[in-house]
């Protein structure tokens, strides 16, 4: 053998050892039961075991799923199709997957939506509250008239702006 074609194999040896233990280990990982036949001999296979094999002989097997909880159909509802009961295609659980990123993404609009919605009237709120505050106080209170003036609030339009500055109070911001 001469250097160079030494140096060539040297250099692709990791890879050809990759590659059979790739293709040893794939055989393994399909090979999800265990068991002993009546012989003694080992059995693995990627199907159950047949139902003549006792449970004692049973090495190794995949844990079944726990039964979905019976849901009573709603009476207005369509009835959805059964899956069947084999492994999920690649393009089922693609499916699947995007429905529960999709799920997920709606639930965090959604409380993101309500924590914007609370912050606001809890600001609006605590401005109703200072408004109401500040017209109990019988402090002078200036507003802009029609003509564009600076005028005192008359004590009827003080009475007035209170009340309603109460009622908001008691609808809007009472828990």
């Amino acid at each position: 053998m001469t250097p160079s074609a030494r140096t060539r194999f040297a250099a692709t040896l990791p890879l050809k050892a990759a590659l059979v233990g790739l293709l040893l280990s794939a055989g393994a990982v399909q090979a999800q039961y265990q068991w002993r036949d009546a012989n003694g001999q080992l059995i693995v296979s990627d199907q159950p075991p047949p139902a003549s094999v006792k449970p004692s002989q049973i090495i190794k097997a995949v844990p079944m799923p726990a039964p979905a909880p019976a849901v009573p159909p709603a009476s207005n509802a369509k009835t959805p199709q059964a899956k069947p009961a084999g492994p999920q295609s690649a393009a089922d659980k693609d499916l699947a997957f995007r429905k529960r990123q999709q799920e997920k993404a709606e639930a965090e609009k959604s409380s993101a939506e309500k924590q914007a919605a609370a912050a606001q009237k809890a600001k609006y709120c605590e401005q109703l509250g200072e408004r109401l505050q500040t017209l109990e106080s019988g402090i002078r209170i200036q507003q802009v008239n029609k003509n564009g003036e600076a005028a005192a609030m008359e004590g009827g339009q003080r009475e007035q702006a209170t009340s309603e500055a109460r009622r908001d109070y008691r609808t809007n911001c009472r828990s």
